[in-house]
């Protein structure tokens, strides 16, 4: 059955993908005050039939909070040395990510 993306956004306060592992991730929904759990399943489910070869795991949680700045982060990006590789500051055996 597909789910439509519209449909459970409008119940979905604030949502994150965390990345500790290539190919993992996990998306935290902060869920509307009308929200269920099964519209962060529903979420989940569109994005893995759009995105292959990628695990997202789901977790439902009371509140995303804002940066220090006041911002939002929608990537939590936590592999290790993956930002150094992206400026290419790695060190050798560490090639580039393209």
């Amino acid at each position: 059955t597909q789910y439509p993306v519209t449909e459970a956004m409008r119940r979905i306060a604030r949502y994150r993908w965390v990345q500790e592992a290539p190919g993992e991730v996990t998306l935290l929904v902060q869920l509307a005050d009308d929200g269920t759990t099964a519209d962060a399943d529903g979420l989940a489910e569109t994005y893995r039939r759009q995105i292959i070869g990628l695990e997202i795991a789901v977790e439902v949680v009371a509140e995303i909070p804002p940066l220090a700045n006041g911002k939002h982060r929608a990537l939590d990006q936590r592999i290790p040395g993956y930002r150094a590789r992206l400026t290419g500051d790695a060190g050798e055996g560490y090639p580039p990510v393209p």
